[in-house]
């Protein structure tokens, strides 16, 4: 028979049940555990539909994570239980297979805001940040983000993909307020290729791609704008991997902005 209810899950009995997982059960994600336990520590955690499936004999068919997030914070949570003695697999059981919610959704912002938060965070070194911080990323950023965002419209987008528009948003942190209409435009200038118009940092970086043929990577491209918004030359055409100055800077900067917020 099968039964579910809302149930108080203590950290102790969650960390006794994440001893007994299915013998098909997915591993833990990390990064998703690490992003719960901020939920439940800040108060953010919230019973919904989605909870902990417990099968025959008392493995854990579904929910391991959560599991895992409640023993780790310490924190008593209420949490949907389903108990149902007929299955003891995860295996055949449609779980996990509905369409994902945009990040966008998620947060209740627009998702190119969304995205850039996504991305400083995961630059930052948090890949799964828990809503409340990308929330509080989108703040911090909000003003610039949007002065981008509106930049670009009909612009060429490999130029302007979202990676691109954060390294843009570092640069305008960087140089001041007052220095923002200066790279906003630089930056319009390579997004629209005006070649006629563009400073000789930015130029560089575009003659590259266009005229020599160079190929970056999203990353790659992102680290070079940003060295070209910020006005001090163009270092190197040549990437660097982990060592390249302008990269290495732009990934401190996205972690100044995780670790304030």
């Amino acid at each position: 028979m099968a039964t579910a209810r809302i149930e108080r899950i203590s950290p102790e009995y969650a960390a006794e049940l994440a001893q007994r997982p299915a013998h098909d059960q997915r591993p833990v994600s990390s990064p998703a555990v690490k992003a719960l336990v901020e939920d439940i520590q800040s108060g953010r955690w919230a019973t919904t539909g989605q909870g902990i499936m417990i099968g025959r004999g008392g493995v854990v068919v579904d929910g391991m994570t959560r599991l895992t997030a409640i023993a780790r914070a310490g924190v008593p949570v209420d949490v949907l239980v389903y108990r149902d003695d007929s299955i003891d697999s995860a295996r055949g059981i449609p779980i996990d297979r509905g369409r994902t919610r945009s990040r966008g959704y998620t947060l209740d912002e627009p998702e190119h805001l969304a995205s850039v938060a996504g991305i400083i965070s995961g630059w930052g070194g948090s890949a799964r940040a828990s809503d409340a911080v990308l929330s509080r990323i989108c703040d911090k950023v909000r003003s610039e983000a949007e002065a981008v965002f509106a930049a670009r419209p009909g612009a060429v987008r490999y130029w302007t993909a979202a990676r691109a528009r954060v390294a843009v948003i570092a640069a305008m942190h960087k140089m001041g307020e007052k220095a923002h209409g200066d790279v906003l435009r630089a930056f319009s200038d390579l997004a629209y290729q005006r070649e006629g118009s563009m400073t000789p940092c930015v130029y560089r970086v575009w003659s590259a791609v266009v005229k020599d043929g160079r190929t970056y990577s999203e990353d790659q491209r992102a680290a070079r704008i940003y060295d070209a918004l910020t006005a001090r030359g163009v270092r190197s055409m040549r990437w660097k991997a982990v060592d390249d100055p302008c990269w290495a800077e732009l990934k401190a900067w996205a972690k100044r902005v995780r670790d304030e917020v």
